[in-house]
């Protein structure tokens, strides 16, 4: 369902936030495709854990409206792709980590 509303926003000329690891796709910058998926495992494994599932979307959620509040505003610095934001649940503590994602080259 991503990758669709990401070409979507890409053929509207609109950023797309994408859900999981929260990074801002530009129209003009790289494309859903060009991002490395690896972080899905990660979040996949997260995920296993039913009762964390709905809290965990919730983090996921108010950090794609962060996200869509910087552009607005232009207050703080959006994770522009390949920059990311990755919720992290460590011992049952939540933090949120800064990434590079890799880009995948497609030849």
């Amino acid at each position: 369902m991503q990758k669709i509303s990401a070409e979507a926003a890409s053929e509207l000329g609109i950023p797309f936030v994408s859900w999981g690891v929260v990074t801002v796709i530009l129209p003009d910058g790289f494309s859903f495709d060009d991002i490395e998926k690896s972080f899905i495992k990660e979040l996949n494994a997260l995920l296993r854990f039913y009762a964390i599932r709905g809290a965990l979307n919730g983090v996921v959620r108010s950090l794609q409206s962060l996200e869509i509040f910087k552009l607005f505003t232009g207050l703080g610095e959006p994770a522009f792709a390949p920059q990311s934001l990755i919720p992290s649940l460590s011992k049952f503590e939540l933090s949120v980590k800064r990434v590079r994602l890799e880009i995948e080259k497609n030849e």
